[in-house]
């Protein structure tokens, strides 16, 4: 069973399965989970702070996108490179579930 093949139970289950110290791409890695929870706490403070919820969930995707864009060049060439390979793929998805969620919508009528 690989890595992804299971969503972690805990903390140290994702830390030790999906970050382990010392892996391959560890800074790269972990630099992706910082863009994601950054993304996560600006995004919770707007809502504590000036009573601004995202309109759609995907909004918080297109926000880690931005973050991972903007800081992106802070990292090394090697593991820029993997961001981009793994943002390449998250966009990919992202954009087949925003056109998956369309085709539900028209197909989904109450009539």
């Amino acid at each position: 069973m690989g890595t992804w093949d299971r969503a972690p139970v805990g903390w140290q289950d994702f830390l030790d399965t999906w970050i382990p110290l010392g892996c391959k791409d560890y800074n790269a890695k972990l630099f992706l989970l910082a863009m994601v929870l950054w993304s996560l706490w600006t995004s919770r403070n707007k809502r504590a702070i000036e009573g601004k919820f995202p309109r759609l969930p995907i909004e918080l995707m297109f926000k880690c996108d931005g973050f991972l864009q903007k800081w992106r060049g802070l990292m090394k060439d090697g593991e820029q490179s993997k961001i981009g390979e793994w943002r390449t793929l998250v966009v990919k998805w992202v954009e087949a579930f925003q056109e998956d969620c369309k085709r539900r919508a028209e197909d989904d009528s109450f009539m």
